[in-house]
């Protein structure tokens, strides 16, 4: 149930309001939930709380591409391959990425 990850991940923000993949994991859920300008805000936000995350940049690249935002969407891909060439989803999006 994307509504209650979404709900949950909230939760853990809310007691560590820098924690990245909690940011990451809002977005990720709400993107499943079809609301695409939330995960953008929200991958963004994960993306400057850790750049270090390919999941992040994934999941930002997703959220562009489905808006169509496909330049964006392909550097944000390429973005996660750069971070963590090792992450399969980075890899593949990135393989893919205009």
């Amino acid at each position: 149930d994307h509504a209650a990850a979404e709900r949950a991940y909230r939760r853990a923000l809310a007691l560590e309001p820098t924690h990245g993949a909690a940011a990451a994991g809002i977005a990720r859920s709400l993107l499943e939930q079809g609301q695409l300008e939330a995960a953008k805000h929200w991958a963004r936000r994960a993306t400057n709380l850790d750049p270090k995350s390919a999941a992040a940049f994934v999941t930002l690249g997703d959220a562009l591409s489905k808006t169509g935002e496909g330049s964006a969407a392909s550097r944000a891909w390429k973005k996660a391959a750069e971070v963590d060439p090792n992450d399969p989803a980075a890899r593949a999006r990135a393989m893919t990425a205009e």
